[in-house]
C-alpha cells in the first residue's frame, strides 16, 4: 500500500478505515462499548510515540468502522515518513489490528500504516 500523504500543518485531516478481525476474514464488530479504538504516530526508523490519539466509531462501530481525526498539531512536524499502529481494547485486553481496509485497498499482512508528510507550499 502506498503511503497516505499528509501536508505539514494539516489541521483538520480525517483518515477512515475498516479494522478486521483476528483470524482477518470479516470486518469487527466494535459495537461494544468495551471495544475502545486508538493509534499511535512515530516517525519512521524510531520508537518515540509522538501522539496517541483516540479513534471515533462510525456508524456505532459496526462493520469496523473507524475515523481517526488527527488532534491540530498532529502534522507540525518535519516532513518525512512516519508510521501509524492502531490498537484496540477489548473487555481490557489489548489488541494490535493486523489489518485495515482503506480507500478501496486493504493491508495485506503489516500493521502499520506509513504516512508521508509533505512540505506545504
Amino acid at each position: 500500500m502506498d503511503p497516505i500523504v499528509y501536508h505539514q500543518g494539516d489541521d483538520l485531516p480525517n483518515l477512515f478505515l475498516r479494522i478486521y478481525d483476528q483470524d482477518n476474514t470479516e470486518y469487527m464488530d466494535l459495537t461494544s462499548s468495551a471495544n475502545q479504538a486508538f493509534a499511535k504516530f512515530r516517525k519512521k526508523g524510531t520508537s518515540t510515540v509522538l501522539q496517541t490519539v483516540s479513534l471515533t466509531k462510525v456508524a456505532l462501530g459496526a462493520g469496523g468502522r473507524l475515523m481517526l481525526t488527527w488532534p491540530t498539531d498532529a502534522f507540525d512536524v518535519d516532513a518525512g515518513r512516519y508510521e501509524v499502529e492502531v490498537y484496540l481494547t477489548c473487555n481490557g485486553k489489548v489488541w494490535t489490528a493486523n489489518k485495515y481496509y482503506m480507500s478501496g485497498e486493504s493491508t495485506d499482512s503489516d500493521n502499520i500504516l506509513e504516512i508521508k508528510i509533505v512540505e506545504d507550499f
